[in-house]
């Protein structure tokens, strides 16, 4: 999976399915509020993406995204 902050690919995630999460912080350089969603693709190629969410986020912070894997197929 990966992580998309503003339509941007901020790097990957790796989904744990005995608790149907994939946490991944990502530090903002700046505050103000931000869009943010996840996608995944399956073994067999098929992909999914979250509903995108808002971040607020103070300048300096580290936020982690903690989202249930967008289900696939």
């Amino acid at each position: 999976c990966s992580l998309f902050i503003d339509g941007t690919n901020v790097g990957s995630m790796t989904y744990d399915s005995s608790t149907s999460a994939s946490p991944r912080s990502y530090p903002f350089s700046t505050a103000g509020t931000f869009s943010a969603y996840v996608s995944c693709t399956d073994n067999a190629g098929n992909s999914s993406s979250s509903s995108s969410g808002s971040v607020v986020a103070s300048a300096g912070s580290t936020t982690v995204v903690d989202t249930t894997a967008p289900v696939v197929g």
